[in-house]
């Protein structure tokens, strides 16, 4: 199965909760919660997540969190978009917030492939519309 862009289901809702995952795009510690992430781009049979925190007040980097098996990845990225609709994703910042490790490339492969679903806005279908997505990492 190829991922989708859909609401959480209610077990998956307890499960992101339970992960106590770090909003990093929060200056202060706070948890992602299935209360302001309720939906994603979702790969139900890799069980890949891909979550939009949304931008801080005032910017345009765009903040995710990428969760694929154990690994949970925080992903800052810029979007830009060329008319009439193509977007182009540009890379600022990745880490890998399960260990201190480096993110391995597989990671990144299964983020471009979640990113070209998400589009525009990682909305159903008929909100979101089609697009060409490229990117520059």
């Amino acid at each position: 199965m190829a991922f989708v862009n859909r609401k959480f289901t209610e077990q998956e809702k307890v499960e992101i909760d339970q992960k106590k995952i770090r909003n990093f795009k929060e200056n202060h510690l706070c948890y992602v919660d299935s209360f302001s992430v309720s939906m994603g781009t979702i790969d139900m049979d890799r069980k890949i997540y891909l979550l939009s925190l949304g931008k801080k007040r005032e910017e345009i980097d765009e903040y995710f969190i990428l969760i694929a098996g154990n690994f949970v990845v925080n992903v800052q990225l810029t979007r830009k978009i060329k008319i009439p609709d193509i977007i182009v994703w540009s890379m600022k910042k990745i880490e890998n917030s399960s260990s201190s490790t480096t993110v391995p490339k597989v990671i990144l492969e299964l983020l471009k492939e979640a990113l070209v679903e998400y589009r525009w806005n990682g909305f159903e279908e008929k909100i979101n519309g089609p697009a060409t997505v490229t990117f520059n990492f």
